[in-house]
């Protein structure tokens, strides 16, 4: 009679509840929440602007053009 082998125990990941980086990312959330969509428009252009400099030669949308 042959032994079951018994499956490898997963290691706990004991994370903490709350984090600095979990309390920040959730402020973040909630002011997200609140933009209206021009507010969101802008900060993703300046964002744009940070990631690739200068500015843009038309006003850039979240990977898509709003037909106003």
């Amino acid at each position: 009679m042959s032994k079951k082998t018994s499956k490898p125990v997963k290691s706990s990941t004991d994370y903490p509840p709350v984090t600095h980086g979990s309390q920040v990312a959730a402020r973040g959330r909630r002011k997200a929440n609140k933009m209206t969509d021009a507010q969101r428009e802008e900060y993703f252009r300046r964002g744009m602007v940070m990631i690739y400099g200068g500015q843009p030669s038309e006003k850039a949308l979240a990977g898509h053009k709003r037909l106003v």
